[in-house]
């Protein structure tokens, strides 16, 4: 859907479409850190297989009709299972990440305000070069290799977007099995995966966040309650990461990122030449001639 708050005159700009760091791109490498990369699998009665993994935000009537496998006849989960769902979102000052200024986007159209990258244009640089090289009278040629003496002209393309804002995301990663020893095969991973420390990153489309996975695995169960209950055995993981927002996802009115290119040279028109008289061809170089000449 086009975005009505964008400027019209981005549509001649030239624009470098990256992925945005959102709070969507987080959850996804949050989901896919645990589905793909831990992938963890049980014995089970039909054999060792993978636990599935469901984000809980999404409505039970998509769920049921997407993975049939995941419930029974009844509507309920099939255990094991393992779910993640983000339960918060803070924007901590101290923790401002890279960026303690509080610096302001360009007053354009395209904004942007962190330059990311910077490349040298050869042809437009080459452009300059072989003017004011053919402009000289003792060179009149291109391609020539201008003294170091003299300032070159360099045109460099650069990319700039907005500067990022950093939050810290609390996710919650639920076990749920109904046997102990399938409890203790899903629960391993998360310990022993990290290492000796709690921290791991995260990636998903070129951008990287910091997550730390808290002490506390929070193991529970039913069984010493002798209730007519089914038998579950739980533990909650909770994932801190520390990541960062570029732009205002679809509701950013300029771009993510734009192409600027450096001025080198300015020119002004000679207003004096609309009165001057015509010249009479007398000089190839000027065609007007100054009052008084």
């Amino acid at each position: 859907m086009h975005n009505k708050k964008r400027d019209e005159r981005l549509e001649d700009a030239e624009v470098v479409y990256l992925q945005p760091s959102n709070l969507e791109n987080v959850d996804f490498s949050v989901f896919e850190w645990v589905d793909e990369h831990l992938n963890v699998s049980v014995q089970t009665n039909k054999g060792f297989k993978k636990v599935p993994v469901v984000w809980t935000s999404a409505e039970r009537s998509f769920q049921a009709k997407n993975d049939k496998e995941l419930r029974d006849s009844e509507g309920g989960l099939i255990y094991p299972i393992i779910t993640v769902s983000r339960n918060s979102v803070t924007k901590d000052k101290q923790k401002k990440g890279a960026f303690w200024a509080p610096l302001h986007e360009q007053k354009d159209y395209r904004g942007g305000v962190f330059k990311i990258s910077q490349k040298l244009n050869q042809n437009k640089t080459a452009n300059f070069e072989n003017a004011d090289a053919f402009r000289s009278p003792s060179r009149r040629q291109i391609n020539f290799v201008m003294p170091k003496e003299k300032k070159r002209k360099e045109v460099y393309k650069s990319i700039t977007v907005p500067i990022p804002v950093y939050i810290e995301a609390v996710y919650e990663v639920m076990l749920k099995t109904q046997f102990q020893q399938q409890m203790n095969e899903m629960i391993v991973p998360f310990i022993s995966d990290v290492g000796g420390l709690n921290y791991f990153q995260l990636h998903r489309n070129g951008h990287l966040y910091e997550a730390f996975i808290q002490s506390d695995y929070g193991i529970s169960n039913n069984v010493n309650q002798m209730s007519g209950e089914e038998r579950t055995y739980e533990s909650k993981v909770t994932i801190n990461v520390l990541a960062y927002l570029i732009g205002q996802d679809s509701n950013e009115a300029k771009p993510y990122n734009v192409v600027r290119e450096n001025p080198v040279q300015l020119r002004f028109n000679r207003e004096k030449s609309m009165i001057s008289k015509k010249n009479d061809k007398t000089s190839p170089i000027k065609d007007y001639r100054e009052l008084g000449e």
